[in-house]
């Protein structure tokens, strides 16, 4: 599918002529944008969505692991080989397991053909991002040590860096890069490997390149009787900035022990203030000790307030992290599970705070169906209506001979966004539905396009069920998919950029992450937009992540767009 270029400077969006093509005036912010249309996608299921409901549900087999408490938990959607379709990466107990993108969406396993030479077992979950800025994706690894593995097997535990090498093929560049997740603990002293449950990418430091955060767990003792207050502090986590040279400078000294100390699940770089820089946010398990955490990023250096009073410290047994603008203030609001309760932290931009309304607006696990412990979450227009849907997982953990063990199954919860009647919104559950109430070990989720329909397609990760994935039907609903370019620059994919939409009267935003967010679990480097009954876009606005902005106006909906800088 071959795009055609619309645009060439910022402002207003035409057909290209044969000659020269006048240009508006740019502002002293405003950068030029090439514009790329895909073409209008066709509905190849018109119909079906009303008749046989908004998904065809399909399981793909995989390793079940010897033990359910940390690691094969996450599930990656990217574009590897930059095909134009998203691959599905797994994490499964010997390594990775890869299934290339279909234009059919009839996913096939690679097995370890393509990860299988290298030591990758014992993975938590990945993160992609370009970190070396050659224009393609490269995987981060997060892997466990110290867990019930068996006595077999013997990896050091290590976190990975693979280098996508362009070709299908990746190499480990972790020595190289300086990013195993290893080093000296900062409460004993002690040098090894630790237990990494979450990663996150993004320009922490502003030089234009992207850094890494690297959220880590700690050893639970399941002892009998062991309370929380016996419990020692987590394992420490780490900051590496990137040199722009394929290195790192390990940074993690800048975080004070009170986020070391934290039982990390969850964590992401993101601008939670709206100043333009990437804070950082960890959600933590055994959180009676030690709580959620937030550092603010001051023009790139990482500050922490140990007496924050923003309402995101918070105490909780978190597990994942959903992050979207639900309110439509243009500020981040999170939606945290945890054991036994949910939280949804909407954001209060006149006071520069965050309250808790997840009671008022309907995200509460369901009791009659047993959504006790909640994993990844995550946020985003399942229905193509303009507003933000809600897919959050659960299940039971970890095994039988564990004090936490708890044998009910859970049902998965789907929730979509709907007017409340006072002008707001509220969530109502369609799980059963839609069939998305699937019972189990449910882990990490994404919510990706995997076969290109404009409409959004569910990836799970179950521990005892394999992958389990909701392929949707399309309706009548507008759409658009952004994607975002930065040729030329260590930042290629932008992320940290939000884009704005303007359409009928309605303004939506949109913020590109990279990884983080969900439960170790990761969605493609793009933005989704569903646009209900509209034919075109009025007005598209670029924040890319050094300040600079790009407009374009009066652009037809229904297509993927690539906004090139």
């Amino acid at each position: 599918m071959n795009p055609r270029i619309l645009i060439l400077a910022a402002g207003a969006v035409a057909c290209t002529p044969q000659g020269a093509l006048d240009k508006p005036a740019l502002e002293d912010d405003e950068v030029p944008v090439v514009v790329q249309e895909g073409g209008v996608i066709a509905c190849h299921t018109a119909g079906l969505r009303s008749a046989s409901g908004p998904f065809e549900r399909r399981v793909e087999a995989m390793y079940v692991p010897t033990d359910f408490w940390t690691w094969s938990g996450g599930i990656t959607a990217a574009d590897l080989d930059a095909d134009g379709w998203l691959d599905v990466i797994s994490v499964v107990e010997p390594g990775l397991d890869l299934y290339p993108g279909d234009p059919e969406g009839a996913f096939s396993s690679t097995g370890q053909a393509v990860f299988g030479h290298l030591e990758l077992s014992f993975a938590s979950g990945t993160s992609v991002a370009d970190y070396d800025g050659d224009g393609d994706l490269d995987l981060y690894v997060n892997r466990v040590l110290g867990a019930p593995i068996p006595d077999f097997v013997k990896p050091d535990g290590s976190n990975r860096l693979l280098r996508n090498n362009g070709d299908g093929s990746f190499s480990d560049v972790t020595e190289q890069a300086g990013v195993d997740g290893c080093g000296v603990h900062h409460r004993t002293g002690e040098t090894g490997c630790f237990r990494t449950m979450s990663s996150s990418w993004g320009d922490v430091d502003g030089d234009g390149d992207l850094d890494l955060f690297v959220g880590n767990y700690g050893e639970v003792d399941e002892t009998d009787g062991v309370t929380q207050d016996e419990m020692s502090p987590a394992e420490p986590s780490f900051l590496y900035l990137n040199n722009g040279d394929g290195s790192f400078t390990d940074a993690s000294d800048v975080l004070p022990d009170e986020l070391h100390d934290g039982y990390t699940y969850s964590s992401a770089l993101l601008d939670l203030d709206g100043d333009g820089d990437l804070d950082l946010y960890t959600v933590n398990d055994f959180g009676m000790l030690w709580p959620n955490r937030v550092m603010w990023n001051d023009g790139g250096t990482l500050t922490f307030d140990p007496d924050d009073g923003s309402g995101l410290v918070l105490s909780m047994t978190g597990m994942g992290l959903g992050v979207a603008d639900l309110n439509g203030d243009g500020r981040l609001d999170l939606a945290i599970p945890q054991w036994n309760a949910n939280w949804l932290l909407e954001s209060r931009v006149d006071g520069g705070y965050w309250i808790d309304v997840a009671q008022s607006k309907g995200f509460v696990p369901d009791e009659e169906r047993n959504q006790l412990v909640g994993w990844g979450t995550e946020i985003a227009d399942l229905d193509n209506d303009g507003d933000l849907d809600m897919v959050t997982q659960f299940g039971h953990l970890p095994t039988p001979n564990s004090t936490w063990w708890n044998p009910e199954q859970q049902a998965d919860s789907v929730v979509v966004n709907e007017p409340d009647g006072d002008g707001g919104y509220r969530f109502v559950d369609v799980s059963e539905q839609w069939m998305g109430d699937d019972v189990g070990l449910s882990r990490g989720a994404v919510l990706v396009d995997l076969n290109r329909d404009g409409w959004l397609d569910i990836a799970k990760r179950s521990l005892d069920d394999g992958g389990i994935m909701y392929i949707s039907r399309c309706g009548d609903e507008s759409f658009a998919t952004v994607h975002l370019r930065q040729p030329g620059t260590m930042n290629q994919f932008a992320v940290g950029a939000r884009v704005v939409a303007q359409v009928g009267g309605r303004t939506m935003s949109r913020h590109l992450f990279g990884g983080g967010t969900g439960y170790a679990s990761q969605g493609a480097p793009e933005l989704h937009f569903g646009l209900g009954d509209a034919e075109r876009i009025d007005r598209l606005e670029v924040f890319w992540p050094d300040g600079k902005r790009s407009v374009i106006t009066d652009v037809a909906a229904r297509q993927e767009l690539t906004l090139v800088r």
